[in-house]
């Protein structure tokens, strides 16, 4: 494997990042059928387990039941934002760590995305943006919210500028690039709790109000943080629909047919070779107890099992790639997730 030969993974929080991310669409490999993949010659092998382990990695984001939630809700705001001179409304996707709000909004990113390309099927050489997605640093401040955007649309600006100045070029360049959507993540970081952080907030509502897009705020527990307190926070509930993203329940009948569609749409998503055949059904209850209901978890155990079959060889090894219990038992998770089955077990 040639997996140190790759460059690294583009940020997400800059214009040309983010769309070479979201375009890579069509980029998943075409799963083989196990004759197919053992006709192929070493250095083809190589190239598309290379090409599929890069995959994972960077591309995954699959249509689990919350996405497909969040994805209706947005569709709608969009259209209900639209042509509106003012009071547009936007999306709150809040929860705990490894909940998968992240996942998430960049589904939702590259649904928007795809929408687009269909007017526009080259934004970047036609100067359109219909996407941005920023991160809210910490101890933020209404003018380090507007470099973030500046950073991430590429604008090159001199240390004196005002706050007006950085505002006034975020602006004109999303409105010049007609965008529709912008994702702004790591909001818990807008907790509420000083001056600085509320002049942060009326920095974004002073964006919102300029631009005909429409804004999603994710964030941990945003309804809890502090976020939603004062005069500011009133604001954003009256303009904002809360998307409470949480990990999985296994009680109910519901709740399992849920987590079961989760299950596998992440199996379906990594294209194993297996004619198809779905190996982690007998394996749910078994997942929910090992990721705690985590999204983030799961997705970080499947895609795990599927880069040590691809590594391992095991289609000419056992004539298919399958996830079996041992193997998933050999993957260490993330410490929240293994503290949550201990405290099942």
């Amino acid at each position: 494997m040639k997996l140190l030969d790759v460059t690294p993974a583009e940020s997400l929080t800059n214009l040309a990042g983010l769309q070479r991310h979201l375009l890579r669409t069509s980029s998943k490999p075409k799963t083989l059928t196990a004759e197919g993949y053992l006709a192929l010659s070493e250095e083809d092998k190589e190239a598309y387990d290379d090409a599929r382990i890069l995959y994972l990695n960077r591309e995954l984001t699959v249509d689990t039941p919350a996405v497909t939630a969040a994805l209706s809700d947005v569709r709608r705001l969009l259209r209900s934002n639209y042509g509106k001179a003012s009071g547009r409304h936007g999306l709150l996707l809040s929860g705990p760590p490894r909940a998968g709000k992240t996942h998430t909004a960049l589904a939702i990113l590259r649904a928007t995305m795809n929408r687009y390309l269909a007017d526009y099927p080259d934004p970047r050489a036609e100067g359109i943006v219909p996407v941005v997605f920023i991160d809210v640093p910490p101890a933020a401040t209404a003018k380090s919210m507007m470099h973030q955007f500046c950073d991430f649309l590429g604008m090159t600006r001199g240390p004196r500028f005002t706050l007006e100045e950085l505002t006034y070029m975020a602006t004109q360049t999303m409105l010049r690039g007609r965008t529709a959507l912008i994702v702004v993540d790591e909001v818990h970081n807008l907790n509420n709790s000083s001056a600085n952080t509320r002049d942060a907030i009326r920095a974004l509502k002073g964006l919102s109000n300029a631009l005909p897009a429409t804004f999603i705020y994710c964030g941990v527990n945003l309804e809890k943080n502090g976020l939603l307190s004062g005069d500011e926070g009133l604001q954003i509930a009256g303009r904002f629909t809360l998307r409470r993203m949480l990990p999985h329940s296994y009680g109910s009948l519901h709740d399992r047919d849920e987590w079961g569609l989760t299950v596998q749409a992440f199996e379906t998503g990594v294209g194993l070779i297996n004619a198809g055949e779905r190996c982690l059904d007998a394996h749910e209850e078994y997942l929910f107890s090992r990721t705690s209901g985590s999204i983030g978890s799961l997705g970080y155990l499947i895609r795990s099992a599927a880069i040590e079959l691809i590594l391992s060889d095991a289609v000419h090894e056992h004539g298919e790639e399958r996830i079996t219990r041992e193997l998933l038992d050999s993957i260490p998770l993330d410490l929240a997730a293994e503290r949550g089955a201990d405290l099942d077990g």
